[in-house]
């Protein structure tokens, strides 16, 4: 089976999302969540305020390939999320899915220019090393954040194999979808799973976020190191993949409880990352009204 949830730079879910739809693959279950999702905000439409629609976790089947793909489009957190995912494994479980594949982002120093890389991380030795018997590069140490990494170990206890194929995008991009890196996952996936796509589609985005990037890269060059094609012997400022994770969760944290936002602060200042997120940094309060 293939799981995926929202997550940096949409890199997981654009790729499985992208996978289901070329693969053909059908729907045939779905996990209803009403009951976990609480609404953060109302829709209006011609002056009329109306609940957003409930997230959908669907599961599709690719008969071929004897494939499950179960898709949600909702990364809940804390229990809510605990409890989807426990779902997921549960429904898994029941249908003798022997082998799990999930999939993240890997915020690096790169520019958008370079190629984006796969690595992998597994809930035991034996699938940690058959991908890594498939050419992909073991991920040796960091974080995995969100329901896409979380599933690994609770699997574990199942007894069901899983690991996580993580593509790389620069540190700039988290907040940007990158179809580079979703297209890296599912070549990563083919190779493991013995099946190809055709790409024409996600090419194309490809190339129209890069156009896009071109312009936002010179915005911001001399702010964050980027790594240049050619790359020199100068050292340079690299800030640790947890290190970033860690700015994101406070972000969160924040929003909830402005008493945090000065430990966030702090962390941005220890990295010399504050010039880079001071208007995101200062929107925690222009919300406010402060």
């Amino acid at each position: 089976m293939i799981a995926a949830w929202p997550g940096i730079g949409n890199v997981a879910l654009g790729a499985i999302d992208y996978l289901q739809w070329k693969l053909k693959a059908t729907p045939f279950a779905e996990i209803e969540i009403e009951q976990l999702v609480a609404p953060e905000l109302v829709i209006i439409e011609q002056g009329i305020a109306k609940f957003p629609p409930v997230p959908k976790n669907v599961f599709y089947y690719h008969k071929d390939l004897n494939l499950l793909i179960f898709e949600s489009e909702a990364q809940l957190k804390d229990l809510q999320g605990l409890h989807l995912m426990l779902k997921v494994l549960d429904f898994a479980k029941q249908l003798e899915v022997q082998r799990i594949y999930t999939a993240a982002a890997f915020p690096v120093v790169i520019t958008h220019k370079d190629d984006s890389l796969a690595f992998c991380v597994g809930n035991n030795k034996s699938i940690r090393d058959y991908v890594y018997q498939h050419g992909i590069e073991i991920m040796k140490g960091g974080q995995i954040s969100g329901l896409n990494g979380l599933l690994l170990s609770y699997a574990g206890l199942l007894g069901i194999e899983a690991a996580c194929i993580l593509a790389s995008i620069p540190q700039y991009m988290i907040n940007f979808p990158n179809p580079k890196a979703s297209k890296v996952i599912i070549e990563t996936l083919g190779k493991l799973l013995n099946f190809r796509v055709e790409m024409t589609e996600i090419n194309l985005a490809i190339q129209e976020i890069g156009m896009k990037m071109d312009m936002i890269e010179d915005k911001i060059k001399g702010v964050l190191p980027i790594q240049e094609e050619k790359k020199t012997e100068e050292k340079e400022h690299k800030v640790p993949d947890n290190i970033m994770e860690k700015i994101e969760k406070l972000f969160e944290e924040s929003k909830q409880d402005k008493q945090k936002a000065h430990k966030l602060k702090e962390e941005l200042d220890r990295w010399n990352l504050y010039n880079l997120y001071e208007d995101r940094f200062l929107d925690l309060f222009r919300k406010e009204g402060q």
